[in-house]
């Protein structure tokens, strides 16, 4: 029924009766997620990695979870423990990266992104994370030859895609980058930049009444923020 702040209150009277029922604990965090509150839910999810150390699923809420609540030094920790567990898991080095970025450690960031893409090159998360990172370094010709590789085995990822187009822009290629980015419209992506960096595109392969419908979108959308 969405009645999620009484739904908190029962949860809590039970586990009040019974602290170790990782069922209550986890409908408990599930509760706390659903109205934002990332750092209780955490701290459930931690509660019921504890009484399950084995159980993949609750350490991997808890990571998401200190990471959503942008507690990054727990995050890193929790990381490091998961790897210590399973040190080929794609996984825990993934979530160790976003960790690093939250504490601006772009060079470890990127490490970590490199072992888990080793692990799983067709993480599209991955892949989107490393090619940011090469775009932020103006290494824009290493973020297409990642995010190309990806895409031929998926062209609908928006956030790879994303990082393609605009790898493609910087490179005034803006044949392809127009592409790249219309087809991000198709599948439904908006944002500010999507718009922004296609009008630019547009401008840029001489094309002047696309490039100014698409960039007077984007002027609304900062308007509206």
């Amino acid at each position: 029924m969405n009645r999620y702040p009484q739904a908190i209150g029962v949860l809590n009277s039970l586990i009040l009766k019974d602290s170790t029922n990782t069922k209550v604990l986890i409908d408990l965090a599930e509760c706390y997620k659903l109205t934002g509150n990332s750092r209780r839910a955490a701290d459930c999810y931690q509660k019921a990695m504890n009484l399950q150390p084995e159980n993949k699923y609750f350490r991997l809420q808890f990571i998401r979870s200190l990471l959503a609540s942008e507690n990054y030094e727990e995050a890193r920790t929790a990381c490091h423990g998961w790897l210590e567990r399973d040190s080929l898991s794609a996984t825990g080095y993934k979530y160790l990266g976003q960790a690093y970025e939250g504490l601006q450690d772009a060079a470890s960031a990127f490490l970590s992104y490199n072992i888990a893409y080793r692990r799983d090159s067709l993480d599209a998360q991955t892949v989107a994370r490393i090619a940011g990172i090469f775009n932020n370094n103006r290494q824009f010709k290493d973020a297409i030859d990642v995010t190309e590789r990806y895409r031929l085995s998926d062209t609908t990822h928006i956030d790879v895609n994303r990082q393609n187009a605009k790898a493609y822009c910087m490179l005034k290629e803006y044949g392809t980058a127009v592409k790249r980015y219309e087809s991000l419209k198709g599948l439904g992506d908006r944002s500010f930049l999507t718009l922004y960096y296609l009008g630019v595109s547009h401008y840029g392969d001489n094309w002047f009444y696309g490039a100014y419908d698409n960039l007077k979108e984007a002027i609304r959308k900062i308007r509206w923020m």
